[in-house]
């Protein structure tokens, strides 16, 4: 096991005994500098002072460009920074914009270099700059934002308002790729975690409540595009989906400050505004489902508050 100089967090440096594989696994030779950081659970972590790209490779088979789609999606949610799809033959016009529009759609994806056979994508959002409670905040004011919308549109009967909602549903699912692709780099690097303050079971928490967001404002799409077909006056829906919208920002700031009691009080008043939609029939009555869905995952979001060291709890 080789020894190699450790860059301390407070200045200075001093030698270490890294096990042999490890370090040439880090590409990792005698005097590299590595750094040594403290994890939200006190536990340290030993990590290359300069990490190295994440890289890997997508073959692509013409006629499949749906399944080389689905590949590219995968591998950006999985951390890679520089994304190579590759075929045997050349990448016909058509499956290249595919493979670019489906790319444009990755927060931070873009085109490094193309060839008659090989597509290079590189991510060059630094992780280090994202803060996953800050994306958690932006992806919970787009949600509120469409509940509004679609309160407004349900008031006065705004069918084209409505249309509206449903279009802002690809930023959503952006910032929940973005957020995702956070997380499982964070899995990866302690470092990662160590700087977003964040402890592991905090990050997963964070991705699965990503997760009922984006269903969430999936639900609203239906919502918006179901209330186009008959577009009259709802004041009830409209009043129910402002509350909701309300709702939305209680539920994160339980999540975000892990308060127990704040998350209960939002449960219950999820549960009271879903007993209001029952009754409703006819065409209104699909409207009043899908809001229904959209309650059901911020109650899902609430059952993911548990207490933590310094926060509020039930007594």
């Amino acid at each position: 096991m080789p020894v190699r100089r450790l860059q301390e967090v407070g200045g200075g440096s001093l030698s270490i005994t890294l096990p042999k594989g490890w370090a040439k696994r880090q590409g990792l030779g005698k005097g590299s500098l590595v750094v040594i950081e403290e994890s939200p659970t006190g536990a340290l972590t030993v990590v290359p002072a300069e990490p190295r790209e994440a890289v890997t490779t997508i073959s692509h088979s013409p006629g499949d460009v749906r399944g080389t789609v689905r590949k590219l999606f995968a591998a950006y949610l999985d951390g890679y920074d520089v994304i190579d799809v590759v075929s045997e033959g050349f990448i016909p016009s058509e499956d290249r914009s595919v493979i670019k529009r489906a790319a444009s759609a990755l927060p931070g994806l873009e085109v490094l270099g193309e060839e008659a056979s090989k597509i290079s994508l590189r991510c060059v959002l630094d992780p280090s700059l994202l803060n996953p409670r800050e994306l958690m905040t932006r992806l919970g004011d787009l949600v509120a934002g469409m509940l509004r919308d679609l309160s407004r549109a349900m008031e006065s009967g705004g069918a084209d308002l409505a249309e509206l909602v449903a279009e802002r549903d690809d930023e959503v699912d952006r910032l929940y790729f973005l957020l995702v692709r956070l997380v499982r780099k964070s899995a990866m690097d302690p470092s990662l975690a160590s700087k977003s303050g964040l402890s592991p079971a905090e990050l997963i928490d964070y991705r699965v409540a990503a997760l009922l967001l984006e269903s969430a404002a999936d639900s609203l799409v239906l919502l918006a595009r179901s209330y186009r077909v008959f577009g009259a006056p709802e004041p009830e829906l409209a009043r129910v989906s402002g509350s909701a919208a309300d709702l939305v920002r209680r539920c994160l700031q339980a999540l975000l400050e892990r308060d127990v009691s704040s998350a209960v009080e939002a449960q219950s008043s999820a549960r009271s505004l879903e007993r209001e939609l029952a009754g409703y029939e006819g065409p209104a009555a699909r409207s009043a489902d899908y809001l229904g869905d959209v309650l059901d995952r911020l109650i899902d979001v609430c059952d993911l508050v548990s207490p933590g060291a310094g926060h509020q709890t039930l007594t």
